[in-house]
């Protein structure tokens, strides 16, 4: 997949997702879970109101000091769905 842009921390109504890659026309969401989890009703239910495929990335408090190529590995073989 290619990705033609990147926006941090975007309005995007009513939320503010962490990350949206515009892989084309289209638009991914990603959330950076590591205290506020998109199981939440409000939020699940605003995601499920504007219909933009979205993924959750689960990271703990010690992932902060993970190197790119450990985050890497780390989100290579953590695949939960």
């Amino acid at each position: 997949m290619k990705i033609d842009a990147v926006k941090i921390e975007s309005r995007l109504e009513p939320i503010i997702p962490d990350v949206v890659l515009n892989p084309g026309p289209e638009e991914l969401l990603v959330e950076i879970a590591v205290t506020h989890f998109i199981g939440r009703r409000d939020k699940l239910r605003a995601l499920r109101r504007i219909g933009v495929p979205t993924i959750e990335i689960h990271l703990n408090t010690e992932d902060v000091w993970l190197t790119p190529a450990e985050l890497q590995a780390k989100l290579s073989k953590d695949t939960k769905c």
